[in-house]
């Protein structure tokens, strides 16, 4: 694979390669903080229904009759309430999640003598030899 840096700014590949991990890094940073962000804000609202029926459970007749009354009451950012937290948590989660899948696949590369990338083709030979 080339590198576009190298190419564009005609840089040496020993400087190429830090350019390159940074931005992935950056790249990663941005896909942990999306994912969570996403995962939050799809499914807050309906963890606050479920919180709020949990929490006072002869208020309300069922969900719905708890949506209505929160939006009517509160409008839609009252759904939305503990968002932060949830947020926080959330990312933090998704970090660990890929910095942990990250080192694993270089583990296992490492005692495979494989390049992290070419991990499903090393998977599939190993279970072509097993079968």
């Amino acid at each position: 694979m080339h590198c576009f840096f190298r190419v564009a700014i005609k840089l040496s590949p020993s400087v190429c390669q830090p350019i390159k991990d940074l931005f992935l890094s950056i790249l990663t940073l941005l896909m942990i903080l999306t994912g969570g962000t996403a995962c939050v804000y799809c499914g807050q609202p309906l963890d606050t229904i479920k919180v709020k029926l949990q929490t006072f459970p002869g208020l309300y007749s069922g969900p719905i009759s708890c949506l209505r009354h929160t939006v009517r009451t509160e409008g839609l950012q009252g759904l939305y309430k503990g968002s932060v937290p949830a947020l926080v948590c959330n990312v933090s989660e998704n970090a660990v999640l890929f910095v942990a899948l990250g080192a694993m696949k270089k583990l296992v590369a490492s005692l495979c003598n494989s390049h992290p990338d070419k991990l499903r083709l090393v998977h599939t030979k190993l279970k072509q030899k097993i079968v």
